[in-house]
């Protein structure tokens, strides 16, 4: 009868145990789901972050581009009119490159961070 008891005792902590280590199992993936989410959700905005650079920064040298075709002819030694057009596309080329709209990045997502 004792012996009963001990041995039914001992199933009941090893039970509780058991459970505890489950719960704890639970929690610590919960915890690292909830982390991973918190990570793709960064690289989401980072990703939009850097597109929405890009499309400023093309923006701006397209605005220069126009800047240097309207004031070249005043500058102290202006281009002449092939070395600017060769220059202005040059540029407009880059602007397009960077550009995630004109060059359609615009509709890629980021992939997942590792873990």
């Amino acid at each position: 009868m004792r012996e009963t008891a001990v041995r039914l005792r001992a199933l009941r902590v090893d039970r509780k145990a058991a459970l505890e280590d489950a719960e704890r199992k639970r929690r610590e993936e919960e915890r690292r789901r909830r982390e991973l989410e918190a990570k793709r959700e960064q690289a989401r905005i980072d990703h939009l972050l850097g597109q929405a650079s890009a499309l400023s920064r093309a923006e701006q040298i397209r605005a220069y581009v126009a800047a240097v075709r309207a004031l070249n002819s005043t500058a102290p030694e202006p281009m002449t009119p092939t070395a600017l057009d060769e220059w202005c596309g040059w540029a407009l080329a880059q602007a397009d490159r960077i550009d995630p709209v004109h060059s359609g990045a615009y509709k890629t997502r980021p992939g997942a961070p590792a873990e």
